[in-house]
């Protein structure tokens, strides 16, 4: 018995970190730039930055990590988690160009050049098409 309470004691620190006070930092929040595309096309243009993200089958992927960065140094402003739906959206972000990254273990990076524009047409929505990883294969965003 005496063992148990020093095991449960190290597991709970090793997987509960919030005992401390201390709140996990979101991994989207580290997100680096990356850039996987044979050809650069775009710029997407609208007035807000959201979408889904889905598979190949149309199923939803929640938890994909979707970045904004600078478009010249690539820096990251903002960072998002897709919802349960697929669903992601950005708040305030200011008109300009930018590089909109995503990226979920298992599948291919996505990465697109977007043009915030106030006067595009507010209806349009990003699709993150999810791509497994592999040879020639990339995930992309296409603009619905």
């Amino acid at each position: 018995m005496k063992l148990l309470v020093p095991i449960f004691l190290l597991w709970f620190l090793a997987f509960d970190p919030s005992w401390a006070g201390h709140e996990q930092e979101k991994t989207c929040d580290r997100m680096r730039y990356e850039d996987k595309n044979q050809v650069d096309y775009g710029p997407l243009r609208m007035a807000v930055v959201r979408g889904e993200a889905a598979d190949a089958q149309s199923v939803p992927v929640p938890q994909v990590c979707v970045g904004i960065f600078t478009d010249v140094d690539h820096k990251l402003i903002a960072s998002t988690e897709t919802d349960e739906s697929g669903g992601f959206h950005f708040d305030g972000i200011p008109g300009g160009s930018y590089r909109l990254v995503a990226s979920y273990d298992g599948f291919s990076v996505a990465n697109a050049k977007v043009r915030v524009e106030p006067k595009v047409n507010q209806k349009k929505r990003l699709a993150l098409h999810m791509r497994f990883a592999g040879i020639d294969s990339t995930s992309f965003f296409e603009l619905k």
